[in-house]
């Protein structure tokens, strides 16, 4: 016959347990208790076996809880096991960063920046903007603006701050120039005004064309009107203008009227954009 040893308990282990808890969890052994019999096979034990003394959750800390497993050979098991209870995670502070701080009287205002939570481990996030609420300012008069603004997080705590913003009147901007063509008409018999292959020019001023400057003009005869048609186009923002016949020798600075007055042969009254020296119902007539 053979005779073997009888199969016994050769230790009993607490394992796989959760080890990290917060302040104020409920304390349970959750993990498994591993029996180890002396022919190698293992099993797990009943939790319903086991005996301890919950320990204290209120305070953080590293806590050790002694376990006790009564085994079905009768005998107590016994083992210590270690774990940490860490502060619960808060919220620290709610900021409103980012935003847009100028505005121009009469824009619609909305908050557009980001709220940034910021917890009791130093990690942050972005709030939800749906969660924020605020009165908007009064953006119908230039200023600065004091926004209140409050923030209802996770935690269905609010937490609130102020905010600046300034609304400056719009500045008024000028529009852009815009070129104007002018057709000045001689409807007359009266040639001599092309004699000596005068020089024909505009002088302008203001606007565009700052203390004065040269304008070109095109000259040529028509038939339909049985006189002559000077062409020249002006920017509407200028000041003023003349329409000038010279002498084809005399040297014109770019933004200089000539000092020599022997060499302008006629000159017309200033005028302004959109004026003529006589009107007719068909054409505007320049004489000079």
């Amino acid at each position: 016959i053979t005779v073997v040893a009888p199969v016994t308990i050769s230790s009993v282990q607490f394992v796989d347990y959760t080890d990290e808890y917060t302040v104020g969890d409920k304390y349970s052994f959750d993990g498994t208790i591993l029996i180890t019999y002396s022919d190698g096979s293992t099993e797990e034990g009943s939790l319903n076996s086991l005996r301890y003394q919950a320990p204290d959750m209120s305070v953080a800390g590293e806590k050790t809880i002694a376990l006790s497993y009564a085994a079905e050979d009768g005998e107590t098991y016994t083992g210590n096991i270690t774990i940490t209870v860490v502060a619960p995670i808060t919220i620290s502070k709610v900021e409103f960063v980012d935003y847009t701080d100028e505005y121009t009287v009469g824009a619609e205002y909305s908050f557009d920046g980001t709220i940034v939570i910021t917890y009791s481990d130093g990690s942050t996030e972005n709030g939800d903007l749906e969660n924020l609420s605020y009165q908007a300012p009064d953006m119908s008069a230039a200023g600065e603006k004091t926004i209140a603004l409050s923030y209802t997080a996770e935690d269905e705590k609010v937490y609130t701050g102020n905010i600046t913003i300034t609304v400056v009147a719009e500045e008024p901007v000028d529009p852009e120039p815009e070129l104007i063509s002018y057709e000045y008409i001689n409807a007359s018999q009266n040639d001599w005004i092309m004699n000596n292959d005068p020089l024909f020019k505009v002088w302008a001023w203001g606007g565009e064309y700052g203390n004065g400057r040269w304008v070109d003009v095109t000259v040529e005869y028509s038939e339909a009107y049985n006189g002559y048609v000077f062409t020249f186009s002006l920017f509407d923002n200028c000041d003023g203008f003349k329409f000038v016949r010279m002498d084809p020798t005399v040297e014109l600075p770019p933004e200089a009227f000539p000092q020599d007055m022997n060499k302008v042969w006629n000159q017309s009254q200033n005028l302004v954009p959109g004026q003529s020296m006589s009107e007719s119902v068909d054409y505007k007539t320049f004489t000079f």
